[in-house]
C-alpha cells in the first residue's frame, strides 16, 4: 500500500495524486485527503489505484448510504455529499468546453437536478446460476469485476422496482431450468411495470407457470428474448408499457431493453428544457437526428409546423411511426438513416430552420461536418458525453454557429455520468469570418 495526498479530481470524479514520477488515479478519494491506497494496475505514465484507509478526510466525504457501496459497480461516488457532485460536474462541463470556447460568453443555463436517490426507473439485473452451490445469483456488477454483487435492495432504483426484487428474487429460485436465464431488464412505467427474461432455451410448461403467475400476482408485464439479436415477444400482462409526457400529453409506447432515460423525473424536465431551447413555432420546420422512439418528437410536434426525424434502427422508426400516428401526430416524417455514414449525412435533403440533435456517446461528429445546414438559425444539442460535446462544438463553430447556451444535466446522480444541454445559433456572415481563424486554432488544440 501506498500513501498519497489527493491533489484534484479527474474529469470521471476519481482523485488525482502524483508520485514516483507518475499519476495516480485513486477511486473513492477526495481532494486534500491523506488516503492509504492500494494499486489496481499499472501503466507507463498512470496508476489505477483504490482506497484502503482515509487518513485525513474531506469535509465532503460522508458515509455511502448503500451496504454495497464498496463492491457494487453502480454508484461510484456516493460517498461525496451532493452538492459537491454537482460542482465537480458543472467543473468538468466547463473544463472540456474551455478547449475550444471562451465560456465566459456563454449563458449557462441552470443545472437540471432532482431528487439523488430512488429516481432510477430502468435497471438491468445480472444473473448467473451457481452450480456448485445450487443456486441462482441476481444483483449488479463487481467494480472492475464481472462478478455478481447479490443484492436485497438498490438505493437507486425508484420505489416501484425496489419493491419487486423480493418477489422476483423467489420466483426465479424456484426455476426448473435456472441456467437459461441470461439476464433480466426492469423499466417501471407510467401504468406499471415491464419486465424482459434474455434466455438461452424456450421457457419449460413449469418455468412458464411460475412466470406467469408472478406476472398477475405483482401486476407486470412481461417480454422473452430468447436470442440477443432476436426482437423481444409478449409474454404476460398489459399489451404494452407507456411513458407519458404530462405537460403535452404525448406517450411512449416502450419496453424493457429499448433505449430510454433512466431518470424519469429528469427526462421530463429535459423535455421540458429542450422545447424551451429550440424556441417552437408553427412557423418551424425540424430536422431531429437521432430521434429513437420519439422522447422529443412527439411533444415537440404539438408546437411545430413540421419535423423529419431520423434514426438508424429501422425496428425503433417503426414503432415510433405507429404511435405516432396512433396518436394522430400527422406532421412527422420519420426516416431510417445510420447518421454516422458520411453520405447519409450530405444527402439529408430537408428544409429546416431548427435541428434537435440527441446522438449516442461517440456523438453527432459527422453529421455536424456533413450534413447540409443552410437555412438552420438554431441547434439544440442533447449530449451523455462531454468530451464528444467539445469536439463537435468546435465542429459547428467552424460551420459558423456559435455556442450561445450550455448547461448540465444530473440525470445519474451517485455516479461521475454527465448530460449536456446545449443551443447554438448561426452567426452573421460578418462574424463566421471574423471567427473563422481562432476557431480552426481550436480544432487544432482539440484534435492534439
Amino acid at each position: 500500500m501506498k500513501e498519497l495526498t489527493i491533489e484534484s479530481l479527474a474529469h470521471d470524479l476519481r482523485g488525482v495524486a502524483h508520485a514516483d514520477g507518475v499519476v495516480w488515479l485513486v477511486d473513492g478519494a477526495l481532494p486534500a485527503e491523506n488516503v492509504l491506497v492500494r494499486e489496481r494496475a499499472r501503466y507507463s505514465q498512470r496508476v489505477e489505484a483504490d482506497v484502503e484507509q482515509v487518513l485525513q478526510a474531506s469535509p465532503a466525504r460522508i458515509a455511502p448510504p448503500c451496504e454495497y457501496a464498496s463492491v457494487c459497480g453502480g454508484c461510484d461516488v456516493q460517498y461525496m455529499d451532493y452538492a459537491t457532485q454537482l460542482a465537480n460536474k458543472e467543473r468538468v462541463l466547463k473544463e472540456q468546453l474551455a478547449r475550444i470556447e471562451n465560456i465566459a460568453t456563454v449563458q449557462w443555463l441552470p443545472t437540471l437536478a432532482a431528487e439523488p436517490w430512488a429516481y432510477r426507473r430502468r435497471a438491468r439485473i445480472a444473473c448467473r446460476w451457481l452450480a456448485d452451490k445450487k443456486h441462482l445469483a441476481l444483483g449488479f456488477r463487481q467494480r472492475h469485476s464481472h462478478a455478481i454483487v447479490e443484492i436485497e435492495h438498490c438505493a437507486i432504483l425508484v420505489p416501484a422496482l425496489q419493491a419487486l426484487l423480493p418477489s422476483l428474487r423467489q420466483c426465479l429460485s424456484r426455476w426448473s431450468q435456472p441456467r437459461q436465464l441470461g439476464h433480466i431488464e426492469l423499466l417501471a412505467a407510467d401504468n406499471g411495470i415491464g419486465m424482459l427474461l434474455r434466455v438461452t432455451a424456450a421457457l419449460s410448461p413449469v418455468d412458464q407457470a411460475l412466470l406467469q403467475a408472478f406476472a398477475v400476482e405483482q401486476a407486470v408485464t412481461v417480454f422473452i428474448q430468447q436470442e440477443e439479436k432476436s426482437s423481444a415477444q409478449y409474454a404476460f400482462g398489459k399489451d404494452q408499457v407507456l411513458l407519458q409526457h404530462e405537460k403535452s400529453g404525448a406517450a411512449l409506447a416502450c419496453m424493457p431493453g429499448d433505449f430510454l432515460q433512466a431518470n424519469g423525473v429528469l427526462n421530463a424536465l429535459l423535455v421540458d428544457a429542450v422545447l424551451a431551447a429550440l424556441s417552437p413555432s408553427k412557423a418551424d420546420s425540424v430536422l431531429e437526428a437521432f430521434c429513437g422512439l420519439g422522447n422529443f418528437t412527439l411533444p415537440l410536434a404539438k408546437q411545430v409546423g413540421k419535423i423529419v426525424a431520423m434514426e438508424v434502427s429501422e425496428t425503433m422508426v417503426s414503432r415510433a411511426k405507429k404511435q405516432a400516428a396512433d396518436q394522430n401526430v400527422r406532421n412527422v416524417s420519420w426516416m431510417v438513416s445510420d447518421l454516422a455514414q458520411k453520405k447519409n449525412c450530405e444527402t439529408i435533403k430537408v428544409n429546416a430552420n431548427k435541428v434537435l440533435l440527441d446522438p449516442p456517446r461517440e456523438g453527432a461528429a459527422v453529421f455536424c461536418q456533413h450534413a447540409p445546414l443552410d437555412g438552420v438559425e438554431r441547434i439544440t444539442y442533447v449530449s451523455c458525453n462531454p468530451s464528444s460535446f467539445a469536439r463537435d462544438a468546435a465542429i459547428l463553430a467552424q460551420r459558423g454557429f456559435v455556442l450561445s447556451q450550455v448547461g448540465m444535466v444530473d440525470m445519474f446522480p451517485q455516479t461521475s455520468h454527465i448530460e449536456v444541454l446545449a443551443v447554438f445559433d448561426v452567426q452573421s456572415n460578418s462574424k463566421i469570418k471574423k471567427h473563422s481563424a481562432s476557431k480552426k486554432t481550436s480544432m487544432k488544440k482539440l484534435k492534439r
